[in-house]
């Protein structure tokens, strides 16, 4: 299930699959958040969709406290927004290192420009993590190899409204720090028994049995 919001809705997906999202939560009345697992050197794509199909937005995404991008959504219904995810390291670890934040603000209108979109620009990298954070498992994204895309037109929002009306977060860490803190649930035991024998008969100790 994507995380939702009124109308709005947004997931992640990794190797074709959407991932599990654990304790869902309301932040404040415009911010929902989960938590979601993350594997190093895994690509994945961020998902959103307008139920509605009417409203007139900007959609940015930011990684790690770093801006991507602005899409607009000129009254479509769905989208894709791409990036790469790898463990990386910083000295500096803020408390956005470990989410990915899409945030939806309402537009007028969108203006073509002059010059066309032709990729995401430089982006801050991270560094190295400090010691205690590699110690809590935590991952955060940087990009993968560079593709070539073909140019775009590019959009200017006009009447773009000061605040986003919803913002999705996707806090995200390996499963097993998830499973060990308790934020995600352990793999099911395997079920074991002891056999005994009664008539001929092999049983687990205190499973029916017929002779």
């Amino acid at each position: 299930m994507p995380l939702k919001l009124q109308n709005y809705a947004v997931y992640v997906q990794c190797d074709g699959k959407e991932l599990e999202m654990y304790d869902v939560r309301m932040d404040d009345e415009k911010t929902t958040s989960c938590w979601i697992p993350s594997e190093s050197g895994k690509e994945f794509t961020v998902h959103y969709a307008d139920e509605s199909s009417a409203t007139m937005m900007r959609i940015t995404l930011d990684v790690d406290g770093r801006r991507m991008g602005s899409y607009a959504c000129e009254k479509q219904s769905e989208g894709v927004i791409r990036d790469d995810e790898a463990a990386v390291s910083s000295t500096h670890l803020t408390s956005e290192i470990g989410t990915i934040e899409v945030t939806m603000t309402k537009a007028d209108r969108f203006e073509e420009r002059e010059h066309n979109y032709e990729g995401v620009g430089a982006v801050a990298k991270i560094g190295a993590i400090h010691e205690k954070s590699k110690k809590a498992g935590v991952h955060a994204i940087s990009f993968g190899e560079q593709k070539k895309i073909l140019p775009t037109k590019s959009l200017m929002a006009v009447g773009l409204q000061k605040e986003p009306f919803a913002v999705f977060k996707f806090r995200y860490r390996p499963l097993e720090l998830l499973q060990a803190t308790g934020v995600a649930p352990l793999p099911a035991k395997p079920k074991s028994g002891k056999a005994t024998s009664n008539g001929g008969c092999e049983r687990f100790t205190g499973a029916p049995c017929e002779v």
